[in-house]
């Protein structure tokens, strides 16, 4: 059990976004939730807390990119007889998209819309090297060296540097 220091500390949401230590605070419909999640190559989880209904629901889906978010939020809105939005209603920020490192030379993008990423690699000189809709990407045929990854998803965009050994 986690003890009510522990949880006021993960509760300290800092910068523009909502989140704390290891989980993110979102409103659905008006209600409070507190969510968590993760994925590694072919795998998702989502772990969703609604506070007014005193309910947790986590999922974990052997796929990546998988609906993990959009399954804890139904199953939440089921079992609370509460209908909740789903993500294609939902409005998003950029800092909700994720750029996940799962290996050497491969990323994982994770975000709340089931919509697929556009993404665009350029390099220090602003050429684009590589544009896709994708979830997943390779960059095994990037010579060593600093480059820029766009992200963009529902008209949100969110712009990292990324450094390829």
């Amino acid at each position: 059990m986690i003890n009510a220091a522990s949880i006021a500390e993960m509760k300290k949401f800092v910068g523009t976004g909502n989140y704390g230590l290891g989980i993110s605070k979102e409103v659905l419909k008006n209600r409070t939730c507190y969510t968590h999640g993760g994925s590694i190559r072919g795998y998702q989880s989502f772990m969703l807390y609604d506070s007014a209904a005193q309910t947790v629901i986590a999922v974990f889906v052997n796929a990546n990119p998988g609906p993990a978010r959009l399954i804890a939020q139904e199953l939440l809105s089921a079992w609370s007889n509460y209908p909740m939005e789903n993500s294609s209603t939902k409005e998003y920020h950029a800092e909700d998209i994720r750029l996940m490192r799962l290996d050497k030379n491969l990323y994982s993008i994770e975000s709340p819309s089931a919509a697929i990423p556009s993404v665009r690699i350029y390099n220090t000189a602003g050429q684009v090297l590589f544009q896709a809709m994708t979830h997943t990407i390779s960059t095994s045929n990037f010579n060593k060296g600093i480059y820029f990854i766009e992200l963009e998803v529902n008209q949100q965009t969110r712009r990292e540097k990324i450094f390829i050994e």
